[in-house]
């Protein structure tokens, strides 16, 4: 099966629809500072959140993306909370409001069938393969066992770059050859290609982030504010101010127009030497 089969079965397209109800229910203002970008972690939520929306517009509301993205969101938060970035309730309830907004578009859809997966078991699933990546002798996680549970998010990301990049060389190569309904949907589905990848990279980074801020070591030094000031016992006076002189705070007056081309006039500039 070439490429551009593959392309018109799987380039996901844009359902006018689920658009409408991905804008309305993740959209906000520009205008105004969203809430969700004052905090590393918050935006983290956010961007897993848009990423399974998005990729389940994408995806024509296909079942088995959406439980797929589910399954890895699932494995994600998981994994933060091995490290004790996040608390299980927190986690869970995350889970449980992905499912319930998404639920909410696949039901929309006129031939929909129900998800076969549900918050709780993504969350014991998750659970259960973080702990089989987990070290006997520390149990905890190391770098390399972070790297073993986001082996699957960077596989992704691999083959949609790939993706991308075959489906441009051959969209611009029928192109060329005088082909252009078969190169328009080629190219179609490498920018799709490209939503997906930056969507993923996007949600990657978010956790690596979080994971580096909470785990790694400064190395700046901490900024030390206690300095020590010391005070002489006695006062020492070094002159005493005479009572006859005035005092009282100058006020400085703008001076007239007459008073300032005088001024200007009575200034003295040098003149070149004949």
């Amino acid at each position: 099966m070439s490429l551009l089969d593959v392309s018109r079965a799987s380039a996901y397209p844009m359902s006018s629809s689920t658009l409408v109800d991905l804008t309305e229910s993740v959209t906000m203002s520009r205008k105004r500072r969203r809430p969700e970008s004052k905090n590393l972690e918050e935006v983290s939520y956010s961007t897993k959140l848009k990423g399974l929306l998005a990729e389940a517009c994408l995806s024509d509301m296909n079942n088995v993306v959406i439980e797929k993205n589910l399954i890895a969101i699932a494995k994600e938060l998981a994994i933060l909370h091995s490290l004790g970035l996040q608390t299980e309730a927190k986690c869970f309830k995350f889970i449980s409001i992905a499912f319930a907004r998404i639920s909410v578009l696949v039901v929309k859809q006129a031939t929909h069938k129900e998800l076969t997966v549900s918050p709780a078991s993504l969350w014991e699933s998750a659970k259960w393969q973080v702990a089989e990546t987990i070290r006997n002798d520390s149990n905890t996680l190391d770098a390399a066992a972070i790297g073993e549970c986001y082996a699957n998010a960077v596989r992704d990301i691999q083959l949609l770059w790939k993706a991308t990049v075959l489906s441009k060389e051959q969209g611009a190569q029928l192109w060329h050859d005088n082909k252009p309904d078969e190169a328009i949907a080629l190219l179609k589905a490498s920018e799709v290609y490209m939503r997906r990848f930056n969507l993923k990279c996007q949600k990657l980074s978010m956790d690596r982030a979080l994971i580096e801020s909470q785990l790694t070591p400064s190395t700046k030094r901490p900024c030390s504010h206690t300095k020590k000031v010391s005070f002489a016992d006695v006062p020492s006076v070094i002159v005493l101010a005479d009572e006859a002189d005035d005092r009282s705070p100058v006020v400085a007056s703008k001076p007239s127009k007459l008073d300032a081309l005088l001024l200007r006039s009575s200034r003295v500039f040098p003149a070149p030497s004949l």
